[in-house]
């Protein structure tokens, strides 16, 4: 098979559906590595050597993506390095799926167990707190990090049972409701501090989260003194 051929043949697309998979901690990544393979019995691809080293390619992918995105450890990267030896020594195409599977599904223990206590998430709550008033996004946080925004996301959900975007705002309005207290500030002002530089969206946010707007709350704050 020329190399023309097997790269060709090669199904970018599905490697890039497992590796999508394993960055947001999905368990379908395990199933796709059957659709992976299933390409080849289509293309009836049957040379087993040809197969293990597709099966080396896909592993040396998910090794990298894993490494590049900081989502490794010393024992991830020991049973990955063990992998690499047991996919090349494959006798099957069962076992070569089987194998690769078995490293899909350790990487996504390893994102669950890390979950509790996640150091990226308190990181993500300091920059939060410390730039609240700037302009704060996934994509912003996880450049700070160095990792990437689906797999911030996944972690700051499992952590904190709520999804960015939400605790984001709600934070703000708590702080907005804080500052709504001060009668020397005006309501775009308290919006600026927050971090929303649009004083229509503020308002509009701060009632379909309190239920009543920035004017009415002061309202409610002076008649409860």
């Amino acid at each position: 098979m020329s190399k023309l051929s097997i790269r060709y043949l090669y199904p970018f697309k599905a490697e890039k559906d497992i590796i999508h998979a394993v960055e947001l901690g999905d368990q379908i990544g395990i199933t796709l590595v059957d659709t992976f393979f299933d390409y080849f019995k289509q293309e009836s691809v049957s040379n087993s050597h040809y197969l293990r080293k597709v099966g080396l390619q896909l592993l040396n992918c998910i090794f990298k993506f894993c490494s590049d995105k900081n989502i490794d450890s010393v024992e991830i990267n020991t049973y990955m390095f063990e992998k690499f030896d047991q996919v090349n020594q494959a006798k099957s195409l069962d076992r070569l799926k089987a194998e690769i599977k078995a490293v899909i599904q350790e990487i996504l223990n390893h994102l669950h167990n890390q979950s509790n206590n996640n150091h990226f998430v308190q990181q993500g709550l300091a920059f939060i707190h410390e730039h609240v008033c700037e302009d704060i996004n996934l994509q912003i946080l996880a450049d700070y990090l160095c990792i990437s925004p689906a797999y911030f996301s996944f972690l700051f959900k499992q952590q904190m049972k709520v999804n960015f975007v939400n605790y984001l705002n709600q934070y703000r309005i708590n702080l907005a409701k804080e500052l709504l207290a001060d009668v020397r500030l005006k309501n775009y002002e308290v919006a600026y501090r927050v971090g929303y530089q649009d004083e229509k969206y503020f308002y509009r946010l701060f009632k379909r989260i309190t239920g009543i707007t920035p004017s009415q709350y002061r309202t409610s704050i002076r008649k409860g003194d």
